[in-house]
């Protein structure tokens, strides 16, 4: 497999949070060390598996939270000039001078299109191109965004449709100076105007930028603005956006001029186009069109659903047209033909992945290949060399990597260049406070193809798909010291011989790293565990991507699987808290409150396929009792050997129930339907989460809101008699038997009723067809579950645990993760929790 390693390492930088993790049997030490930084959210990742349709405003506003501090500048006009346009003071000064007096403070903002255009077009500084109105523009994703003009050859056609495809670059008009996005040098606070009208441009521009880098394979791109007779420039990469000075085009309109006199001559590369994709032969195209019309007609004898999105180009190129792309493969260059990518980005800025089937032109025959930006940091490897290593220490279910290499134009590896003047240091006086940016290099990947888990055929397959992807992830973890950080619905995939394949490990971490920090936080929001989401500088660790694999089960099956309730509200999913005040963007409560009090017993729901939802309650006990006792301080966490084991210990816990599940005969054939909760319109999506917020929150199924439990002297009964009232499906896990650690402490009763949970404790304690006695009479404390090892035990049938309430102290209430004290019969001294 071929690859390029990073031709240097970057500087070393100081860890600002550090945690040694002692490791069992041996005095050796790892050390974890990472920033205190939230999670990183991406439109994109978002998106895709969200459970509503955002509209136009709600993606302006997740871009404009997304590239908070991206933005750098405000750049002089000239000297933006001088370094991305190659002005010099050789450059010929255009022969007509422009004049903008017509454009006044009382115009409309479409009244100023024509006016505008026709000074442009009808002058001699814009050879070979024109500027032509965009008024129905589509994106990708068919919402109507619309830049107000547009740059485009002159001697391609336009339409609205192709618009995205052919322009160069958009100008954004505004009638008045008032609705720039950004602060001029005088401000010197912060570059992003934050009022209303303000940031409503500034997502405007980011969604233009998106839709067409989005389009187009680009390496960066120029855009304009106009407010007023104020006029800004933009050049756009992965990894953030230079911004100008304001530029008053009454007083100096040859600076305008010079912008579109310059452009004219730069080169395509020079414009921002990848000089490694080019439009290919129509030949070439119908290879790929046939191609991927037989592959289709082969997936569907097999019965597979939702196969990838085989976008072919069309004839007339609209929406998408093919292109051609040179890959390094083996050592040589070899040219693969694509079309629509059945995964974009959303975001202008970023790693900006977008996976294609492509046919090979040597080899005749379809493969996969990934198109993105890795992050150049010294903790992120790139993936070819992640792949190398995972193989190395004999990792299975891993995909069939054929090419793996940054892309370069010539001798030169393509790379952003905003965070040159972000990250200098030596400050240039014109810039204006921003965030650290990162370095992004193109890079890209070829690989069999394999099938999203959403194609599953059954819902045994699912299983199977996941199962095999924590088998990856334990191996990689106890072997290779590398986290995969980003399990998700799309990076879990299913092999042409119905096995799982645990993709796109370009977010790997290496734990065995020392002395560095690591940049920030990922994973695809809608699968992140709950400490990630809720806990701002978590230590990122195998629990954190077992309780991904746990919700991706989860999703698949609401969204694939019968089930009692169709109507259940599972919009915990999305829940998304944007950044305000300098707070992160976070979520996760909704998760909390669905693990913890066990919404799938409480709501009754249970799964048609039998293994499935047992599988489904059990997973869903596991992870309830983890996060229960998470809200509480672990009393041996600081000496790290609890919990090393708790972290070891706990898949091969999982991986036990997925074994016998999948064990079981009564898993159906072909029981996978069609997606029962599609995404819906925001207004549709938020009126049925009002009709249906009590019923999802019930204690019962009568669609009736539990009553608070109050204080005073009935409270006790108040809780008993709710718990009487859960029903949990009677557990199968008869052979599952996990013993207490020696001197672990036992947990703090939670002040929330616990619903009946599967007692994994060990049959000595319990005597046969009997509950087991209550906690409180224990004299010696016991464990977690989580922290638990399992052994074999003869089965003994038991009956479920009848709640009994707890001696507690009334604590006021607190917001997040609990932190009430234990009250014991035996006192227990425990530490802050890490």
């Amino acid at each position: 497999m071929a690859h390029l390693r990073p031709e240097k390492a970057l500087p070393t930088r100081v860890p600002r949070f550090i945690t040694l993790v002692p490791t069992p049997g041996s005095s050796n030490v790892v050390l974890h060390s990472y920033d205190k930084q939230p999670v990183c959210f991406k439109l994109k990742g978002f998106n895709q598996w969200c459970g509503y349709v955002a509209d136009a405003n709600d993606r302006r506003n997740f871009l404009v939270d997304e590239m908070v501090g991206s933005f750098v500048g405000p750049m002089p006009a000239r000297e933006f000039l001088r370094k991305f346009m190659k002005f010099n003071k050789n450059t010929p000064r255009p022969e007509t001078a422009l004049d903008f007096s017509e454009i006044t403070g009382d115009m409309t903002e479409s009244s100023m299109y024509p006016i505008i255009c026709d000074i442009i077009n009808k002058s001699n500084i814009f050879p070979g191109y024109r500027l032509v109105t965009v008024a129905n523009a589509l994106d990708e994703h068919g919402i109507r965004i619309r830049p107000d003009l547009a740059a485009v050859a002159r001697n391609l056609p336009f339409s609205d449709e192709k618009a995205y495809n052919i322009m160069d670059f958009w100008l954004e008009i505004k009638p008045r100076r008032a609705q720039d996005a950004f602060t001029q040098k005088e401000d010197f606070t912060t570059l992003e105007k934050n009022n209303g009208q303000s940031a409503s441009t500034r997502g405007q521009l980011i969604s233009y930028a998106a839709a067409v880098m989005s389009r187009q394979h680009r390496t960066f791109l120029f855009s304009l603005s106009i407010c007023g007779h104020f006029a800004r420039f933009y050049r756009w990469d992965r990894s953030g956006c230079t911004v100008s000075e304001l530029i008053d085009i009454h007083k100096h309109p040859e600076i305008l001029a010079y912008f579109f006199s310059c452009y004219s001559r730069l080169s395509a590369a020079d414009r921002g186009f990848d000089p490694t994709v080019e439009i290919p032969t129509p030949q070439e195209g119908r290879l790929l069109r046939k191609a991927t019309a037989q592959f289709e007609k082969e997936c569907k004898k097999k019965g597979r659903r939702n196969v990838i999105a085989l976008q072919k180009p069309s004839k007339s190129e609209y929406p998408w047209p093919a292109f051609k792309v040179q890959v390094k493969v083996a050592g040589s260059t070899r040219k693969m033909i694509i079309g629509r990518p059945f995964w974009d980005a959303d975001s202008p800025c970023g790693r900006a992945t977008r996976a294609y089937l492509a046919y090979d032109l040597t080899e005749k025959r379809l493969v996969f290949l990934k198109d993105s930006w890795r992050t150049e940091d010294d903790m992120i490897t790139a993936e070819g060399i992640v792949y190398e290593r995972l193989q190395e220490h004999g990792v299975p279910f891993l995909p069939v990597v054929l090419s793996a290499e940054d892309v370069r134009h010539g001798r030169k590896i393509q790379k952003t260049v905003t965070q040159t003047f972000a990250n200098a240091k030596v400050r240039p006086k014109w810039l204006v406070p921003c965030a650290t940016l990162k370095t992004y290099v193109h890079y890209r990947v070829v690989q069999e193809i394999v099938f999203p888990l959403i194609s599953a055929t059954s819902s045994r397959e699912s299983v199977q798909a996941i199962r095999d992807a924590i088998v990856a992830i334990k191996i990689a973890f106890e072997t290779g010291k590398l986290l995969h950080r980003d399990i998700s619905a799309g990076n879990i995939m299913i092999s042409l011989i119905g096995r799982g394949v645990l993709n796109d490990w370009d977010h790997a971490l290496d734990i065995l790293l020392s002395k560095m920090r690591h940049p920030g936080r990922t994973g695809t929001w809608q699968f992140l565990s709950i400490g990630m989401l809720m806990e701002n500088g978590k230590i990122h660790e195998i629990h954190d991507d077992l309780e991904s694999c746990y919700w991706v089960l989860l999703y698949i099956s609401f969204h694939y699987f019968e089930h009692t309730h169709p109507t259940f509200n599972i919009n915990f999913f999305d829940e998304y808290e944007a950044p305000r005040d300098g707070a992160p963007a976070s979520g996760g409560n909704k998760k909390n409150t669905f693990l913890t009090s066990n919404r799938l017993a409480s709501n009754n729901i249970n799964w048609t396929c039998k293994p499935l939802n047992v599988l489904l309650h059990e997973l869903t006990a596991l992870f309830q009792m983890y996060h229960i006792h998470a809200n509480v301080p672990p009393a041996r966490e600081s000496d790290g050997f609890l919990k090393q084991h708790e972290l070891i210990g706990k898949v091969d816990v999982v991986l036990e129930l997925f074994d016998r599940a999948l064990a079981s005969n009564e898993w159906p054939e072909k029981d996978a339907l069609e997606d029962q909760m599609p995404a819906k319109p925001k207004n549709e999506a938020d009126k049925e989460r009002r009709n249906t917020i009590a019923t999802t929150f019930a204690t019962g199924n009568d669609g009736r809101a539990p009553a608070p439990f109050t204080s005073g002297p009935n409270v006790e009964v108040q809780r008993e008699q709710a718990a009487e009232e859960v029903q949990v499906p009677e557990p199968v896990a008869d052979d599952l038997i996990a013993e207490p650690l020696d001197d672990a402490p036992s947990p703090p009763p939670s002040e929330t009723v616990q619903p009946r949970r599967y007692d994994l404790r060990s049959r000595a304690n319990l005597k046969a067809n009997e509950p087991s006695e209550p906690q409180a009479e224990e004299t010696q404390e016991t464990a977690p579950r989580y922290l638990t090892r399992s052994r074999a035990k003869p089965v003994v049938t038991r009956k479920p645990t009848k709640f009994t309430p707890q001696p507690r102290k009334e604590a006021a209430p607190t917001r997040g993760r609990s932190k009430q004290k234990t009250v014991t019969s035996k006192p227990a001294t425990h530490s802050k929790r890490k």
